[in-house]
């Protein structure tokens, strides 16, 4: 496949991106848990200048509007850093939903343009203790009283809610019409009174990474602040959720490939009795292995964003370039780590944090358990599956 050259320029420009303005920082990230402010809003006025962030939304609201497959190549190489780093200043978990539906001219002005030029940061509420991959489980209620919506329930594990400004909350708002047919979605800004931000979680990996618990009691919107038709989110919004499994696969591809450019330049330059480690047959083979699912995962990946860019969003294909692509990174840089020795496992190189950041890339936007359960519903029926 010959990608289209503003692909291949696009790509090169985050490249540098990521090689001069955020490896960098990796090491003052790890230590300290997170960047200060003042950096965080320097390196997403930077990434808005060269055309980064937002670079998916559409032109006329200030974004790039690129295509999937020229995402991809931004992914792959924000893959290379720290996942917080795509969450913070890359995109907005959420942004591409709401963009789907602005009906009004009041939350384009209050919510989406800030948030569109980095003035606003905005969370996405949907997982709830009882309700992770299986949504239909939704227990957060929204009822009409007056010119209001009241909203009662608990969300969890909501990226960036300690930072943001307002969130996008999914609501049943009638319970007789069940979780498809009759959930709707809601704009809850920060300070509303009922709404607060509780337990906020460490985390095996993603230094930086700012999830927390959410929880709304007798919250009250106004009736301005729903976003969409009534009763319509799930149809709405949450097809979107699947295609962003390609942004999965393609950061776990960027994972793979440092780790193996750490594992060869390691290799090549370790000397152990006389001979480079790259001189050992079974070093080579835990090389050429890495090489091999690399390659495997680049082909399944752009692929997949071709049809999505030129063709039709296939959402068993997006699971399964998810689960590839995801399992793949974890194996990779876990070799790597075997090949640089004592060394992988100490903080001098970034090897051990890679690792355990694909953990967290492998559970969000669904887990591999439940993308295997998507992608039997296609093998054998959903008779016999579930329906996702």
């Amino acid at each position: 496949m010959k990608l289209p050259e503003e692909c291949v320029m696009i790509k090169q420009l985050a490249k540098r991106f990521v090689e001069e303005d955020l490896i960098p920082l990796e090491d003052e990230l790890e230590e300290n848990g997170d960047l200060s402010p003042e950096t965080w809003a320097t390196l997403k006025k930077k990434a808005a200048a060269v055309g980064l962030y937002m670079c998916m939304m559409p032109k006329e609201y200030g974004g790039g509007e690129i295509s999937w497959l020229a995402a991809i190549g931004v992914w792959e190489e924000f893959g290379r850093v720290s996942p917080v780093f795509e969450r913070t200043i890359l995109t907005n978990p959420g942004a591409e939903v709401m963009q789907l539906k602005l009906p009004n001219q009041d939350q384009l002005e209050r919510f989406f343009l800030p948030l569109m030029r980095g003035e606003k940061t905005m969370c996405l509420a949907l997982t709830e203790p009882d309700a992770g991959n299986d949504v239909s489980m939704l227990k957060t209620r929204a009822v009409k009283q007056g010119g209001e919506w009241v909203i009662n329930g608990t969300k969890t594990f909501i990226t960036l809610a300690p930072k943001a400004d307002f969130c996008l909350v999914f609501a049943v708002s009638d319970p007789s019409r069940g979780v498809k047919e009759g959930t709707s979605c809601f704009i809850v800004e920060k300070g509303t009174p009922g709404f607060r931000v509780e337990r906020t979680p460490k985390y095996m990996g993603a230094a930086g990474f700012k999830s927390s618990d959410l929880v709304f009691e007798d919250c009250a919107v106004p009736e301005t602040n729903l976003l969409g038709r009534e009763n319509a989110a799930y149809r709405e919004f949450l097809g979107f959720l699947g295609a962003s499994r390609l942004l999965s696969g393609a950061m776990s591809l960027g994972v793979a490939k440092r780790s193996l450019e750490i594992a060869t330049d390691y290799a090549l330059n370790r000397v152990t009795w006389g001979k480079p480690l790259a001189a050992r047959q079974y070093v080579q083979g835990m090389l050429v292995d890495s090489a091999l699912q690399i390659y495997a995962t680049e082909c399944m990946l752009y692929d997949a964003a071709w049809e999505a860019t030129y063709g039709k969003q296939d959402p068993v294909t997006q699971a399964m370039v998810k689960l590839f692509a995801t399992e793949m990174a974890a194996n990779v840089s876990e070799k790597a780590m075997r090949v640089c020795g004592g060394h992988g496992y100490t903080k001098d190189l970034p090897l051990e944090r890679m690792y355990r950041d694909t953990r967290g890339i492998m559970i969000a936007d669904g887990a591999s358990e439940i993308l295997k359960l998507i992608i039997a519903t296609r093998l054998v029926g959903r008779k016999y599956t579930f329906e996702a």
